[in-house]
């Protein structure tokens, strides 16, 4: 779905939303009962869509795909990971209490995105064009505690996030869920919450519902 939005009085952006009528997703934890085939669903229903193109000059100023890696998603991931590289009883359990543990502290975030200048694709260095925080439904905003760049995607990103090309920068991303006044990022029971990507070309929330 598309829908058009004016920035400005010279351009016009098309944002692109991805799910028209999406689901809102849960945020419990506690044990899920999907099998390793189950991954691909799993990563769809996480996964979002977005990006802003400026059509009077059409230049693509930001694509990107992201996977909110929540507990549901870890689990499935965890599964399928387990599955591929036929981890013992003992290494399942030790990795999926080690997803547990960061799970309570962290939210995570898979990236991939591209501009069609180089500073409109990235998130790190002086010249990025973009400043990525997390943000809810009641203007609560977190800067990333830890951008980390996947500098050559392999076997691993490309398996379990096909959406990773050559094309596209890619990007490991960590919010604590305490502000360092010991409040929480996002408030419990928030209606959605989405990464918001700003700069002087424009801004884009990738958005996930999430149930209450």
């Amino acid at each position: 779905m598309r829908d058009l939005a004016l920035f400005g009085s010279a351009s016009l952006f098309c944002i692109l939303v991805a799910g028209c009528g999406e689901p809102r997703l849960s945020n419990a934890v506690g044990p899920r009962d999907y099998l390793a085939s189950d991954y691909g669903d799993v990563l769809s229903k996480w996964t979002r869509s977005g990006g802003l193109l400026d059509f009077s000059d059409a230049d693509d100023h930001l694509t990107v795909t992201a996977t909110y890696q929540a507990w549901d998603f870890r689990w499935a991931y965890d599964e399928r990971y387990a599955d591929d590289f036929r981890l013992s009883a003992e290494q399942k359990v030790a990795r999926r209490a080690a997803s547990a543990k960061d799970e309570q502290d962290n939210y995570r975030f898979y990236v991939a995105m591209y501009g069609s200048k180089p500073r409109w694709g990235t998130l790190i260095g002086t010249d990025s064009a973009w400043v990525v925080r997390l943000v809810d439904d009641v203007g609560n905003e977190s800067t990333a505690a830890e951008i980390v760049p996947v500098r050559r995607p392999g076997a691993l990103e490309t398996r379990y996030f096909p959406y990773t090309t050559p094309w596209r920068n890619v990007f490991q991303l960590r919010f604590s869920k305490l502000k360092d006044d010991g409040t929480s990022a996002v408030r419990p029971g928030a209606a959605w919450i989405a990464l918001r990507f700003a700069g002087p070309q424009g801004h884009r929330d990738v958005r996930w519902l999430l149930k209450q």
